[in-house]
This record gives structure tokens, C-alpha cells and sequence, in this order.
């Protein structure tokens, strides 16, 4: 009988292993994609940087201006952008710190 005892705890140490194992790739996959989404988001902000760049030295060299406002027509729309994007990249980052900070309790918690 202690062996079938002894038995049934180790399968219930391993299933509940497994289960933490799973739960962490999970939190570490889930972590990962807000990564690559943040990333693909700060892409996008080079982008338009270079573009932005492109319609300030035509303004310069093309039409001749002097100085560029940021209200410009062709200048706004690029101005939002950016700053509608780096909103969404500091929400990547507070969701990936979220992230980290529950893989750390969940191990805290585990452990103590």
C-alpha cells in the first residue's frame, strides 16, 4: 500500500508540474507576441519618420520655403500618426510589463 501510495503522489507532483510548465510557456508566448506587436509598431514609427523627412526637404528644396509648420497639410496627418502609434507602443510596453510582473508573482507564489 505505501507504494500505491507513494505512487499516486509522485504522478500528482508530475501533472501538477506539467501544469505550471504549460502556464508558463503560455505567459512567455503570450509575452513574446506583445514584443513582436510593439516592435512592428515601432517599424511603423521609422517609417513615417523617413517620410516625414521626405515632405520637409520637398518643402525646402522642391517649394522653396524657408521654415516648416507642423500644421501643414501635408505635414499633420504624419505628426498624428506618429503620436497615435507611440500612444500604442506605450501600451505594448505597460501590456509586456503586466506580463512580466505576472510570471514573476505566479513564480513567487509557486516557490513560497
Amino acid at each position: 500500500m505505501a507504494f500505491d501510495k507513494k505512487m499516486s503522489e509522485l504522478l500528482g507532483k508530475g501533472k501538477e508540474a506539467v501544469a505550471k510548465a504549460g502556464a508558463k510557456a503560455q505567459s512567455l508566448s503570450n509575452q513574446g507576441l506583445k514584443v513582436v506587436e510593439k516592435k512592428q509598431l515601432e517599424d511603423q514609427v521609422q517609417k513615417l519618420l523617413a517620410n516625414l523627412a521626405n515632405e520637409v526637404d520637398t518643402a525646402f528644396t522642391v517649394h522653396n520655403q524657408t521654415s516648416v509648420d507642423r500644421e501643414a497639410p501635408e505635414i499633420k496627418p504624419i505628426m498624428e500618426e506618429i503620436a497615435f502609434i507611440r500612444e500604442k507602443i506605450a501600451e505594448k510596453e505597460a501590456e509586456i510589463q503586466a506580463l512580466k510582473g505576472k510570471s514573476t508573482d505566479s513564480e513567487t507564489t509557486k516557490e513560497g
